[in-house]
């Protein structure tokens, strides 16, 4: 009996720590480099677009920059897990952002409070 509880609690504590390290991540490795694209949406009331750049680490970390001349820079970090961008440096807590696969790289999808918006990358 002894046996079997350690072996649980030696799981349960290595599942922990692969979590935490981002080993829990489920990254599609046709996901992983540099993208390139620009992007389009409703920002608090008006139409905006501009250009949108992103890098995945094969670790699933993520960086998405965007910009456009009317409102500046914006950077997001977070990282990928399965079909979804979650970004981590929001104030608001964690976002989740679906990733669609398209004809040629993917589109992501940015809705929350005030703001819907749609990240083409190839």
């Amino acid at each position: 009996m002894k046996k079997i509880i350690s072996i649980l609690v030696l799981t349960i504590l290595t599942s922990i720590i692969l979590i935490s390290c981002g080993g829990g991540r489920d990254v599609n490795s046709k996901l992983i480099g540099t993208w390139s694209g620009n992007w389009q949406g409703d920002i608090i009331g008006e139409i905006n677009s501009g250009n949108a750049t992103m890098e995945i680490k094969s670790n699933g970390d993520a960086v998405l920059n965007l910009s456009s001349s009317k409102l500046g820079e914006v950077k997001h970090t977070g990282y990928i897990n399965k079909d979804n961008f979650v970004i981590t440096s929001s104030s608001d807590g964690e976002k989740v952002c679906p990733i669609v696969s398209q004809s040629k790289g993917f589109k992501l999808v940015l809705i929350w409070k005030r703001m819907n918006m749609d990240v083409y990358l190839k």
